[in-house]
């Protein structure tokens, strides 16, 4: 067998080997999607919820809680400011908390795609040691080939009876005779 028939065996092979190797994978990673999406969509609603309550409705809430420990306790204006807004903010630290913790839940969820990255490992390897021993194989028949050639023209000459008294074509004779010997 030719080198070349080697490489493109090799070469017809390796695009089935990826194309397996893609389905592994995308069958592995489908599984620790959805896990990875609702991880995903939490903690964006924990950068959402955070920003935008404390920025919109934290002003509203806030300034509720004044009012009342203004009026329930007869508080400072600055007080019953100062109180109000912390109140908020531990109520809304305690909702960040909570997505937080949800979403880091399901991120342990997502798994590496173990059997893909074997499989890689696997196919790459048995290419890296065949591609030196198709070429060993290549030279090999190739060398045994030359051989064969070299007999089968050495058996033809010595079998050839020659008519001919050409001086020049007898004399190349006894040249290549000494040549083989």
């Amino acid at each position: 067998m030719r080198p070349s028939e080697y490489l493109s065996r090799i070469a017809a092979s390796s695009g089935a080997v990826a194309s397996g190797i893609g389905e592994l994978a995308g069958t592995e990673v489908k599984s620790s999607a959805k896990g990875l999406g609702i991880g995903a969509s939490l903690f964006a609603g924990v950068g959402l919820f955070g920003y935008t309550s404390l920025k919109i409705l934290g002003f509203g809430v806030g300034f509720l809680f004044a009012w009342i420990f203004w009026k329930a306790a007869g508080l400072s204006v600055l007080f019953s400011l100062f109180l109000g807004f912390v109140v908020l903010f531990v109520l809304f630290l305690v909702v960040v908390a909570a997505m937080a913790i949800i979403g880091k839940g399901q991120f342990k969820h997502v798994k590496l795609p173990q059997g893909t990255i074997d499989e890689v490992k696997a196919s790459f390897g048995a290419i890296g040691t065949s591609i030196p021993a198709g070429v060993k194989d290549a030279e090999d028949a190739l060398d045994e080939a030359k051989v064969v050639k070299a007999q089968t023209k050495a058996t033809a000459a010595a079998n050839v009876v020659s008519i001919v008294r050409d001086p020049i074509y007898l004399a190349r004779q006894r040249r290549d005779s000494r040549a083989a010997s």
